[in-house]
């Protein structure tokens, strides 16, 4: 199996949610901000430990929110309400 990778991404809801909870699971860089996307990289080049923190929990909201049995409940919620 393949680590997942900390992303950057711009101002994305889902990423703004999960660094407000007290995740680290990405880094908010403004669109447009190419200096700062690339200190970003250089710094997690850098520094395993915070890497290895975003990853952990990028995983556990991918495994929390986008499971099989998750992403079903939604689709059928979704097709119940149209009709």
């Amino acid at each position: 199996m393949h680590p997942l990778i900390p992303i950057l991404l711009n101002d994305i809801k889902i990423l703004v949610q999960l660094n407000g909870a007290g995740q680290k699971a990405g880094v908010i860089v403004p669109l447009g901000d190419t200096d700062g996307m690339v200190s970003v990289l250089k710094d997690l080049a850098h520094d395993r430990k915070k890497k290895g923190i975003m990853a952990v929990d990028v995983r556990r909201y991918a495994h929390t929110h986008f499971n099989k049995e998750v992403i079903l409940s939604q689709f059928e919620k979704v097709l119940l309400d149209q009709n």
